[in-house]
């Protein structure tokens, strides 16, 4: 069984998940692998003895029950909805797979960042081909090996203590440079990355008990830095990069809501759906009634060219726009999906918070994967829940991993990391 957890069978499933095939829907040959394998792993997982397992497995078996009532209410064929079944399965699939392997074997996480690094050479990004710029490619691929790079870095070489100082400010560097240069998107997971890593390395200065006081000073601090330099630089003209024109289109540019509004408008639209129909949603890929949120859409949109291109894109487009996880689960299966998601969010930062405390070599990549699923479960397509489920099954591991500290004497204080789940 110690095959199912190898580091080279993980690094090659890691690398070839973002690879395609289609087979009437499109599946990665990792999950295919990890899906007919299941019957000699599942096993392993000794389900009536782990609490944490048995929480997760209600929220997606929750999910999967809305979705298959759904099926004889849909408006759109038997085909499209299963292909949204598939995304709630392929997530189970990725989630009980990836906590069964940091379970058993939780310094394989290296190779499973070793295999996303490579495969972002291998494997094009289908947003680098339709942005078709020099900015789509800087965004979508340089500042994420950038940000990759460095969690890889730090994995590889975590038994020294210098790589536990450095990396955290190497990762606020690269979230300003993001931040300044237009794909606020990774530069901004970046920065709060590495600003939440280094305040809790100041174990002498820093009290979780006072966590919130500590935010509300990081929010303010981070809107002073905004409103102060960042929005000034835009408006004359000294930072100029991709979408940062989009603040210039802004009602009032030092309100960091209104450029959420225009910047993340997709994301948003579903929410507002969701708020129509709340107790049963609308279904999965269900016609926009008379266009109403893609008109909804286009209103927000305050460049002439976008609202012009977003006219044209009407009469291709039916179905109810969304660009988030959350956003478009609640709009296509109603209120049991939006809490669903909800409990699912909530319940990982639970585990993670309760992590904070423990300073072992695991922090960085720990918060990393905390702040990354959560921008992702809110302001990315439903399709990212292929995989977004991995993420989560890597931050409950390592958020209740009494992992030893190879740098510290305090090592003997820890259990074997045999217990690694309490």
């Amino acid at each position: 069984m110690k095959f199912f957890w190898n580091k080279y069978l993980v690094f090659l499933l890691s690398f070839f998940q973002p690879m395609i095939i289609n087979i009437g829907g499109e599946v990665s040959p990792s999950f295919l692998f990890i899906l007919f394998s299941s019957p000699f792993w599942i096993q392993e997982l000794k389900f009536k003895h782990d609490r944490i397992l048995q929480y997760f497995a209600i929220l997606f078996g929750l999910l999967l029950a809305v979705q298959f009532v759904w099926i004889p209410f849909a408006h759109t064929t038997l085909f499209i909805q299963i292909k949204g079944i598939m995304v709630t399965v392929s997530g189970l699939t990725y989630f009980v797979y990836f906590y069964l392997v940091m379970r058993k074997n939780p310094k394989v996480v290296k190779w499973i960042v070793l295999g996303e690094f490579l495969a972002s050479f291998v494997f094009m990004n289908v947003l680098v081909e339709r942005e078709g710029s020099e900015f789509g490619f800087w965004k979508f691929q340089l500042m994420p090996r950038l940000v990759i790079s460095v969690i890889l870095v730090f994995l590889w070489f975590v038994k020294f203590y210098w790589i536990q100082k450095i990396a955290p400010f190497l990762l606020i560097g690269i979230g300003i440079l993001g931040l300044a240069t237009g794909a606020r998107s990774t530069g901004l997971v970046a920065l709060i990355t590495g600003m939440l890593t280094l305040s809790l390395q100041q174990k002498e200065y820093f009290q979780i008990k006072n966590v919130k006081t500590y935010l509300i000073i990081s929010i303010v601090l981070l809107y002073i830095a905004y409103a102060f330099i960042y929005v000034p630089n835009v408006l004359n003209g000294t930072i100029q990069a991709g979408n940062t024109e989009q603040l210039k289109r802004t009602d009032n540019p030092y309100n960091p809501l209104n450029l959420l509004k225009l910047g993340r408008t997709d994301a948003i639209i579903p929410f507002v759906a969701f708020a129509d129909k709340p107790i049963t949603g609308w279904g999965y890929f269900t016609r926009d009634p008379n266009f109403k949120y893609r008109k909804l859409q286009i209103k927000e949109m305050s460049s002439i060219e976008e609202m012009a291109s977003m006219h044209i894109e009407i009469g291709r487009h039916y179905n109810i726009p969304g660009h988030s996880v959350w956003g478009y689960y609640s709009c296509s299966y109603g209120i049991i999906a939006f809490v669903t998601i909800f409990l699912i969010i909530i319940r990982t930062w639970q585990y993670a918070y309760r992590s904070f405390n423990q300073q072992n070599c695991w922090l960085l990549y720990r918060n990393f994967l905390l702040v990354d699923f959560t921008w992702n479960v809110i302001f990315s397509p439903m399709a990212h829940f292929k995989t977004l489920p991995m993420s989560i099954a890597i931050i409950l591991v390592l958020s209740t991993l009494r992992n030893r500290q190879i740098w510290s004497r305090k090592e003997k204080l820890y259990n074997d990391s045999a217990n690694v789940i309490r």
